[in-house]
């Protein structure tokens, strides 16, 4: 039963406002995207797939989809689960744009590739180097579910 009376059957879903994917009954956060998930309102849909591919969180236990990045129960992210194809590393990022910032190397890293030709041709001034240095900074500062939300 869902907490505007409705009982949840196999034909109801409830979808995250941020993404749009489909959420399971007393889901907290969205598997796909992370989002907090507040009252969603209940859609008649046809049944998801099989069970298929299922892991445990690593936080709580609770049995999740193997891409799901986050936990939709706790919101723990879930690395070493195979990852979307694409993912980018924060930490590489970070070091990049630490060591090689006055380059714009972490802007072609994080397919950013017009930032990168601008640090290129104004990495004479030093100036593009203390950006990257501070960019570094803030990426190693921002959690993983941010930067993937940001950059993945």
């Amino acid at each position: 039963m869902s907490d505007n009376g409705a009982v949840m059957s196999e034909e109801t879903v409830r979808f995250c406002h941020g993404c749009g994917q489909a959420l399971g009954e007393g889901t907290r956060y969205c598997g796909h995207c992370g989002a907090l998930v507040e009252n969603t309102a209940l859609v008649r849909a046809a049944p998801a797939a099989g069970p298929g591919r299922e892991v445990f969180c690593r936080a709580c236990g609770r049995a999740i989809n193997a891409m799901a990045p986050v936990c939709p129960g706790c919101g723990a992210p879930q690395s070493g689960n195979g990852g979307a194809a694409g993912e980018k590393s924060r930490v590489a990022a970070a070091l990049l744009a630490i060591f090689l910032g006055g380059f714009g190397v972490h802007k072609f890293y994080l397919a950013r590739p017009f930032q990168g030709i601008l640090y290129l041709v104004f990495c004479w001034t030093f100036i593009p180097a203390i950006i990257g240095f501070i960019e570094g900074i803030a990426y190693l500062c921002m959690s993983d579910t941010g930067f993937a939300r940001k950059y993945g």
